[in-house]
């Protein structure tokens, strides 16, 4: 009666546990007998010269598969790099082709200081203002509301988000006031931005607008726009972050047109929900060169805003137009455009 683990099967008669043993040892002796030869292996690439690149020896070794010598010519050429040919003076065939290592050129110390920049950083802090602009002014707080505007328009941060805005954010970006002026590369971006603090804007003189006519749509007629120059409509986003938390505050709620967060699809789905279960009369109006006939003495007191800004916007207004190389003086109406 054989033991336990003595199972025996037709004429194998060995124990299991024999034959377990006896598969392990040969196991081992291969796993041993294979690490020998990958290290004679290695031993003869290092010494013959023939070790290449690290990842391809190792993933030959973990395989065991041998290099063996290459007798006669074959061995030289085997020896050579890829784009060695030194009996032809022929050019090679790695300088013939095209790079595949398609890296962007390094960028310039000031586009690489002005790319890392903490935007997200700037946004939060403007952000943070404006809350508190419009918290106070719809408290009624006329005088917290002036101050914190004069706070926000003197940080770095909104400096520089409104010189980012006219120079790489806005559609218009591209577009050139009467100086021809179509891009800002980022060391003058630093620049401008140090030129529209509030501190300097007693020595900034406007420039007038340049004048240009798009069609209107389903119309024979143009319209005109008023295209401004960089720093201007640097100066101009700076002033309107501050200008426009207060005015949002006092808005009407039923009023989606040039608002921050509001869109066309907003004002329909408005409409649908008034005339959704009663019909109602619908009134379409507009007035007739509305931008062209703004009184600006009517404008300036409408805005209700610190000295130091009203002459700003009032000179911005005063500004004057360019059409086709002819000034024009502006004594009422608001350019349209940038």
């Amino acid at each position: 009666m054989p033991a336990w683990g003595d199972r025996v099967r037709g004429s194998d008669k060995i124990p299991l546990f024999t034959r377990i043993n006896a598969r392990w040892i040969a196991h081992a002796y291969q796993e041993h007998k294979t690490k020998t030869r990958n290290g004679e292996t290695l031993k003869q690439a290092l010494a013959q010269g023939r070790c290449g690149k690290q990842g391809t020896t190792r993933m030959l070794l973990r395989a065991g598969l041998l290099k063996k010598q290459k007798p006669g010519v074959m061995s030289r050429i085997g020896s050579r790099e890829h784009d060695h040919m030194e009996e032809r003076g022929t050019t090679s065939m790695a300088q013939t082709k095209a790079p595949r290592d398609k890296r962007n050129p390094p960028l310039d110390p000031e586009s690489e200081s002005w790319r890392t920049l903490p935007w997200r950083k700037f946004e939060q802090h403007v952000y943070r203002i404006q809350k508190r602009i419009f918290r106070a002014k719809r408290a009624g707080k006329e005088r917290a509301v002036q101050k914190l505007q004069k706070l926000l328009m003197k940080s770095r941060a909104a400096r520089l988000l409104a010189v980012r805005r006219v120079t790489q954010d806005n559609q218009g970006k591209k577009t050139a006031g009467v100086d021809g002026i179509k891009s800002v590369p980022p060391k003058q971006r630093f620049a401008m931005g140090e030129r529209i603090h509030p501190q300097q804007w007693k020595w900034l003189t406007p420039q007038p607008v340049r004048r240009v006519y798009i069609p209107k749509p389903g119309k024979s007629e143009k319209r005109p726009l008023g295209i401004p120059v960089m720093l201007d409509r640097a100066q101009q986003a700076l002033v309107k972050l501050g200008l426009e938390p207060a005015w949002e505050a006092c808005f009407e709620p039923n009023s989606y047109g040039f608002r921050p967060g509001r869109s066309c699809h907003d004002a329909i789905a408005a409409i649908y929900t008034i005339i959704n279960h009663k019909a109602k009369y619908v009134l379409d109006a507009d007035l007739k060169g509305c931008f062209d006939h703004i009184n600006h003495a009517a404008l300036l007191r409408k805005l209700n805003t610190y000295p130091a800004l009203r002459h700003v916007i009032k000179a911005w207004l005063k500004a004057g137009a360019m059409d086709n190389g002819v000034f024009e003086q502006t004594r009422s109406g608001t350019p349209q455009g940038e």
